[in-house]
Order: C-alpha cells, then sequence, then structure tokens
C-alpha cells in the first residue's frame, strides 16, 4: 500500500515540482488549489520579449488575433482566439496578469527580458525574487526594476546596457556580483573611471567598437589608484581581430612587460601578446587574450586581471617536476 504524504511533505514536493507539471497537477486536484496558493512556484527561467511570456519551457505568445500555448517549442501548439472586444494590448495585460500576479509568488533563477521597439508593459504589482537579471535590447534594466522584489538584492549576476553615466549610480548595478554591461556608441566614451563604483570584482564588458584605448586607460587608471587582488575584467567580442588588434598595440605601448605567463591556465588566443605589469610592491596585472566556449561557440576576450606579485612562482612552482632520489 502506498505511503500517504504528509502535509508539511506534500507542501515541499508541490513547491519544487516543475512549475507547468504542478500547474497540471494542481488544475486537476480541487484540494490541492488552496495549498497551492499558499506557495512559491519555483522557476528556471522566465522570459519577457514582446507579446511573448516564457515560464521555463512552456511559450505562450499574443499575435493580433490569438494567443498560443508552445511547449519546448514543439511544433503542436494550442490556440485561442481573442474575445469579443479584446485587443492585442488588452490580451497581453490579461496573460501577464493572470500568470504573475494572480498566482503564488514567483522564485526565478534567471529573469530575462528583451525588447527593441519599446519597454514591455508589465502589470505595477508583478513581484519576482530573481537570482539573475538579463535584459537585451535597446532598454536598461532601469526599465523594469520595479517587478524585482527588493529581496533578490544584491543580484547574483546583471547583463545590461549602460544608459548613461548615471547608470553608475545605481546601487543596483554596482553591488551584483557577476555584472555584464554593453557600451553603445552613444555610451562608448565612459570613463572606466566611473567603474570604481562598482563592488563587484567579476565584470564583463561589450563595446560596439573595441579599441585598444579602452584597454590602456584601465591598466593605467589601475596603476594609478590600486585595485583589489581577485578583480578580473574582461572585454569581449565575437571578433578575433578586433581583439588581437587591441593586443598588438598594446604590444608597442607597453613591451618592457611582455611576459608568456607560463603557468596561466588560460586558453590563450595564440600567436598574441601577453602581459605581466606591475601596479604596486604586492600585485600585478595580467593583461592577455584568450578564447572562451559558450553553448557550442568560440568568442574572444580580453581579460585584464590583478594578481599577487608571487602568482607567477606558483604558477612556475606547480609545473616543476618532481625530484625523486636515486
Amino acid at each position: 500500500m502506498p505511503t500517504v504524504l504528509s502535509y508539511p511533505s506534500l507542501r515541499c514536493v508541490l513547491e519544487f515540482l516543475d512549475a507547468n507539471r504542478r500547474q497540471h497537477v494542481v488544475a486537476r486536484t480541487p484540494t490541492l488549489q488552496q495549498t497551492n496558493n499558499s506557495l512559491p512556484i519555483n522557476v528556471s527561467n522566465l522570459e519577457f520579449t514582446r507579446y511573448r511570456l516564457a515560464l521555463d519551457s512552456l511559450y505562450i505568445t499574443v499575435s493580433d488575433t490569438k494567443v498560443t500555448w508552445q511547449k519546448n517549442n514543439a511544433r503542436l501548439a494550442w490556440e485561442k482566439r481573442f474575445p469579443v472586444g479584446i485587443d492585442k494590448d488588452g490580451m497581453w495585460k490579461k496573460i501577464t496578469k493572470f500568470f504573475l500576479t494572480e498566482k503564488p509568488k514567483f522564485h526565478v533563477n534567471r529573469l530575462h527580458i528583451f525588447s527593441t521597439e519599446s519597454p514591455i508593459v508589465v502589470p505595477s504589482d508583478v513581484s519576482v525574487r530573481a537570482n539573475e537579471m538579463r535584459v537585451d535590447g535597446s532598454f536598461s534594466f532601469n526599465h523594469y526594476l520595479s517587478i524585482v522584489d527588493p529581496i533578490s538584492l544584491p543580484l547574483k549576476t546583471l547583463y545590461t546596457d549602460v544608459d548613461g553615466e548615471s547608470t553608475f549610480d545605481n546601487p543596483v548595478f554596482n553591488t551584483a556580483e557577476t555584472l555584464t554591461c554593453r557600451f553603445s556608441p552613444r555610451t562608448q566614451f565612459i570613463p572606466l573611471t566611473k567603474f570604481d563604483k562598482v563592488l563587484s570584482k567579476n565584470v564583463r564588458i561589450e563595446y560596439v567598437h573595441f579599441w585598444h584605448e579602452k584597454a590602456e586607460e584601465l591598466i593605467r587608471h589601475w596603476r594609478e589608484v590600486g585595485k583589489e587582488i581577485g578583480t578580473n575584467y574582461v572585454f569581449f567580442k565575437d571578433d578575433k581581430n578586433m581583439i588581437t588588434r587591441a593586443l598588438s598595440k598594446l604590444n608597442d605601448i607597453f613591451p618592457e612587460f611582455n611576459n608568456l605567463l607560463e603557468g596561466v591556465d588560460e586558453r590563450f588566443i595564440t600567436d598574441s601578446p601577453r602581459f605581466s605589469i606591475p601596479m604596486n610592491s604586492t600585485s600585478k596585472i595580467f593583461v592577455y587574450g584568450n578564447v572562451a566556449t559558450e553553448r557550442g561557440f568560440d568568442h574572444y576576450e580580453l581579460t585584464v586581471k590583478v594578481t599577487s606579485m608571487d602568482t607567477e612562482l606558483e604558477c612556475s612552482a606547480k609545473k616543476k617536476p618532481r625530484l625523486t632520489s636515486s
């Protein structure tokens, strides 16, 4: 005879059940609905694009005349036409309200928002607890902070555009544990000294047009004011030539600091110069180009990293062969 779950056990099972399966189970079991409404829904990925909402593998799309529900981008989907008197914007509001405000609170690992034409309209009473936030398109994270539960802060990861110098005054931006930010042609001349306000040691920076002066600016600034050991800034591009050209230019500027960085465990860009630049009596700056693979595709990085003065000695010691007595 099967064991009957206790009430606390049942709550635990429901809370951590896949969100789509949970909704299916609860819809068929009226006695579970009251319990369900008191529990947060845990979702790995919550995604907004214009007129599209994704809850993990469930995609809900609002077109001009109908709503489509699709699982895992399957070929088969369920569709329903709008009621009379409801337009596209009205249906989008109903969908987002039903899934995000009339349901229990969402706990989300990754909140992803993408919009290019205009900011996505989300009900004002939506509150999502998230670990990571990524905002792509023409609008930065500032437009969507109202939907992030303050208990989420500081974010583990933030990925966003830089709107202007005011972005560096935003505590959400400055306190994210890992920060990835993009500079547009409009904001690319903001000085990198603004990053002095950023607490994260792990920062990734993308420019539409990257040139060596940005890395040089960062290196010279750190040599002047100092930076904490363990700080790691990465300029990244899909264009390998942009990175290798920048490294070649840096080789003309800092030829005396050229260093093979033997013992450093990185997938270096072949034949590109690398540097070990002293910063102060206890630390130095490693600069190099490396290849990173994400989702099966290579992209290219220029890394500027602060390490202790002993790092190269430690790496060399690890590589020495062990002596054996004869």
